[in-house]
């Protein structure tokens, strides 16, 4: 429709020719609201689609699209839907899934490299924390061993001087 933004001039001839009225805006008949789309029907169209997945045609696309076929994927859509307009409607969401599903794919694989990551960190700092205390008990048991050993070398000093004093009140 044309803008009717040029006024009435009340002459009956010229560019502007016509009687000067008010333009009445008609009201919005219900044939012009046929066709869209509802909050309602939205989410109940979106639970269904989430429990029911893809139809068949739609898994097709899917794995066309996921092996770069594009313009095919098209082809299959229009045969399907019946016109080239809905074909290239029903790529589009199509390939807005594929994205969701990458998308969902790359951060779940990120959320497991992360745990796998801090699982290796723990056991790194277990592992040193049970060779610390390994190296801390035989620190101490070697310890032990030469105290033990320092207190024989004195018991066998003290023996030898016993020895040595009996040999020589004897000779």
């Amino acid at each position: 429709k044309m803008s009717t933004a040029v006024k009435s001039s009340g002459i009956a001839i010229g560019l502007n020719k016509g009687y000067r009225i008010t333009k009445r805006k008609p009201r919005v008949r219900p044939s012009r609201n046929k066709g869209m789309m509802s909050s309602r029907v939205a989410f109940i169209r979106a639970v269904v689609k989430e429990v029911a997945g893809l139809a068949p045609y739609e898994k097709r696309i899917l794995e066309l699209l996921k092996n770069g076929r594009d313009k095919r994927a098209l082809k299959v859509a229009s045969a399907k839907l019946g016109t080239y307009r809905r074909g290239k409607k029903k790529r589009d969401e199509i390939s807005a899934i594929f994205l969701k599903q990458k998308q969902e794919a790359a951060a779940r694989a990120k959320v497991i490299a992360a745990e796998k990551k801090a699982k290796e960190e723990a056991d790194k700092a277990a592992w040193n924390q049970k060779m610390l205390t390994d190296i801390a008990e035989h620190r101490a048991q070697m310890m032990e061993e030469k105290e033990h050993n320092m207190s024989m070398d004195r018991h066998n000093e003290v023996e030898m001087l016993a020895v040595r004093r009996h040999a020589d009140e004897l000779f």
